[in-house]
């Protein structure tokens, strides 16, 4: 038997257990925009031009052992010369983090959060494409352990601008 013991607000005791826990998710900015439907849908124009983008954002530093991490998509489609939609969601997950060395309290946040955020801002945004007229995206998984190597490897070999 673990001699650790959870107490009722997630927080590990002092034996220094890692601990996750998630507090609450929510959409916290949106945007759906669909200048050209009265153009687009009455065409015999082939399948728009999808493009996504997203991005991963966390507070990094506790505040009470409470951090917010937030998934950015972008979301747009073009036909030719005209653009579909163009979709932007800010979906949050506020997460108590406690007892993780800094190092991998950082790879935590910026890795393990979003995998969970991820799923409820796929279904949103899949969701709300297809009631603005267009056919969903399947969004495939992302692998958020690469995306935030990349990230580091890219930081590292950024020159240093401003340095003297």
């Amino acid at each position: 038997m673990s001699d650790m013991t959870a107490h009722a607000n997630g927080v590990a005791d002092a034996n220094g257990v890692p601990s996750l826990r998630i507090i609450s998710h929510f959409i916290r900015d949106f945007s759906f925009e669909n200048p050209s439907a009265l153009n687009v849908f009455g065409s015999a124009e082939d399948k728009p031009e999808f493009k996504l983008r997203l991005n991963v954002q966390s507070d990094g530093a506790a505040q009470n052992e409470l951090n917010a991490v937030t998934l950015f998509l972008k979301a747009e489609a073009r036909f030719a010369d005209k653009i579909g939609f163009i979709y932007e969601l800010a979906y949050t997950g506020l997460f108590n983090v406690t007892e993780f060395p800094e190092a991998a309290r950082e790879f935590v946040l910026n890795t393990e959060c979003p995998r969970f955020l991820f799923p409820f801002a796929r279904r949103l945004t899949a969701d709300v494409i297809r009631e603005g007229g267009y056919p969903p995206p399947f969004l495939d998984p992302i692998d958020f352990v690469k995306l935030y190597t990349d990230k580091m490897t890219s930081e590292r070999t950024a020159p240093n601008v401003g340095a003297a």
